[in-house]
């Protein structure tokens, strides 16, 4: 999987259109990959920008909508 190997030394963005759809990719993903839960983060509208960008520098796999992504 193309994800697997960006973990190695970057970071990966999941995009879906709604809350809920983000939810269930984050699901998905931790079946098929061995990550710590805690490098994963979702973001939607309910975190603040600022916040947001705190988040990006210590996670590495990220499930958002497209609105939080500038």
């Amino acid at each position: 999987m193309i994800a697997a190997k960006k973990l190695e030394s970057g970071k990966v963005l999941f995009l879906a259109p709604t809350k809920p759809l983000v939810e269930q990719h984050k699901k998905s993903f931790q079946e098929f990959i061995e990550i710590d839960k805690d490098q994963m983060e979702v973001m939607t509208g309910e975190i603040r920008p600022d916040d947001r960008y705190e988040i990006w520098k210590e996670k590495k796999v990220f499930f958002a909508t497209p609105q939080v992504v500038e």
